[in-house]
C-alpha cells in the first residue's frame, strides 16, 4: 500500500514523539508490498498464469456506532461524516493486493488511520483534553477461481481480518492557585483476529470498462460477534497496467471484551489507482 502520511515532529506527539505504530507496521507491509510488485514482472515474464495486481485507494469514510476503549470511562456513541474524519486526521495507509496463480489466489486489504483531537474541559481539575486514535485494519484471504469465463470471472475463499485499535487520552493539568495539578494520560491497545469468508465477482464489460464485487463475512464469535463488508464498484483502464477505480465501500464490526467495545460501520466511495502486471 502507497502511504498519505502526515507525522507530527517529536515536540508535537503528545504519545510518544514519533509514529511508532505506523512505522512498525510500514516496516512490515511497504517492503512486502515492493519486493511482490518487483518481482512481479519477471514472473509474469515467466509465464502467463501470474497476475499481480496493487491499488492505492482513498477512502472518503464516514463512520459511528458505540465504543468504549479507554478502561474506566462508559461507551459512547458517536456519528462522524466525512469531513468529521479528514478535519482531525493525522495521516493514513490504505492499499488492497491480488496475486492470481492460474486459478488460485490472494488478496489482501490495509486500512490505517491515526486521528486526533484537542478540546478544553469544564474543569477545574484539567484545562485540556487530547485524544488520540489509531485504527489497523488487514484482510488477507486465499481465494480459488470456481467460475473462469470472458463473461465473469467468480473467486471464493477464505482468511483473516486483523484488527487494532489503540486509544491514548491526555488531560492536561489545571493551574490552581500556586501549584499546578499533574497530567494524567490514558492508554489502551486491544488486538483481535476474525476468521471471514470471501467471495470476489469480476464482469467485463467492453476492453476498457469492468465491475468488481466483493463480498466476506467473519467473526462468528471466535473473536468479533460478527464482521462483514461489502464493495461494488467500477474500474476504467487507462492503459495495459493502469486503471481508474471508482466503488463504494462498507465495513461493519460489533466487538466486546473485558470491558472494551468497538461496535462501528464505516462506509463511503472510495477512489484508487489499480497497477496490474
Amino acid at each position: 500500500m502507497i502511504t498519505i502520511l502526515k507525522c507530527r515532529p517529536p515536540g508535537e506527539d503528545t504519545a510518544s514523539g514519533t509514529c511508532s505504530v505506523q512505522s512498525r507496521f510500514l516496516n512490515f507491509v511497504l517492503p512486502t508490498l515492493m519486493l511482490l510488485a518487483a518481482s512481479s514482472v519477471p514472473l509474469s515474464a515467466q509465464s502467463k498464469d501470474w497476475t499481480v495486481e496493487l491499488t492505492p485507494y482513498v477512502w472518503l469514510t464516514g463512520l459511528g456506532g458505540e465504543v468504549a476503549t479507554l478502561p474506566g470511562f462508559p461507551p459512547v456513541e458517536f456519528n462522524a461524516s466525512f469531513g468529521d474524519v479528514l478535519e482531525n486526521l493525522d495521516g493514513a495507509l490504505m492499499i488492497t493486493g491480488k496475486v492470481q496463480v492460474g486459478r488460485a489466489g490472494f488478496l489482501s486489504d490495509i486500512v490505517y488511520a491515526k486521528l486526533s483531537l484537542d478540546r478544553p474541559t469544564p474543569g477545574p481539575f484539567f484545562s485540556d483534553a487530547e485524544l488520540e486514535t489509531k485504527n489497523f485494519i488487514g484482510t488477507f484471504t486465499g481465494v480459488y477461481r470456481v467460475v473462469q469465463s470472458d463473461k465473469a470471472n467468480l473467486d471464493l475463499g477464505a482468511g483473516l481480518r486483523v484488527w487494532n485499535v489503540e486509544t491514548e487520552l491526555l488531560l492536561v493539568g489545571a493551574q490552581i492557585g500556586p501549584g499546578q495539578i499533574a497530567d494524567r494520560r490514558i492508554v489502551s491497545s486491544e488486538t483481535w483476529v476474525d476468521p471471514v469468508i470471501i467471495s470476489s465477482l469480476d464482469i467485463p464489460l467492453t476492453r476498457r470498462v469492468g465491475l468488481r464485487a466483493v463480498a466476506d463475512i467473519g467473526g462468528f464469535g471466535a473473536s468479533s460477534d460478527f464482521t462483514w463488508q461489502a464493495y461494488g464498484g467500477v474500474s476504467f483502464r487507462l492503459s495495459k497496467s493502469i486503471h481508474s477505480v471508482l466503488g463504494y465501500r462498507y465495513l461493519d464490526v460489533d466487538y466486546e471484551k473485558d470491558g472494551f467495545l468497538y461496535d462501528v460501520a464505516q462506509q463511503g466511495f472510495l477512489l484508487g489507482i489499480s497497477l496490474r502486471f
